[in-house]
């Protein structure tokens, strides 16, 4: 982690992390498409993680919620490589566990997949730059 960038939490939650928009599922009433939802996986693992991550949160107590912009590395392993990389579906669980007020806060995302047959997990870093909005980049001092 650089100088700029402050350490807010670190969380690993356990189980196999479905995709959210790959599999969502159309809900019809008199032939209409009404809503479109998850899928059980995904479900199954937003109620799993949102339970493991109020739970590690509270060694957190002073830093969370995050109210202000900021980033996150997550590293997920799958079982196996058929599934996409993408955490989306991890952010909206950090903002229903209350850790960030809004999912939309999380500004810069580095996300990195792996597989581990035997222990399906998502390995988050929760991080605050310093000077992101004190120091506009260079480019808009340019000539």
């Amino acid at each position: 982690m650089s100088e700029s960038q402050v350490e807010l939490g670190w969380f690993v939650v356990k189980g196999q992390m479905a995709s959210k928009s790959n599999r969502r599922q159309p809900r019809s009433k008199d032939g209409r498409v009404i809503r479109i939802e998850k899928s059980e996986a995904a479900k199954t693992f937003t109620d799993s993680a949102i339970l493991q991550l109020k739970v590690q949160a509270k060694h957190y107590v002073g830093y969370l919620p995050v109210k202000v912009q900021c980033g996150v590395i997550l590293e997920i392993y799958y079982r196996d490589m058929r599934s996409d990389v993408d955490g989306e579906l991890f952010y909206d669980c950090l903002q229903k566990a209350g850790i960030v007020v809004n999912d939309r806060l999380i500004r810069t995302k580095l996300v990195y997949g792996s597989v581990d047959k035997e222990n399906p997990r998502v390995a988050c870093k929760l991080f605050y730059e310093k000077n992101r909005i004190d120091d506009p980049p260079r480019f808009l001092y340019m000539q």
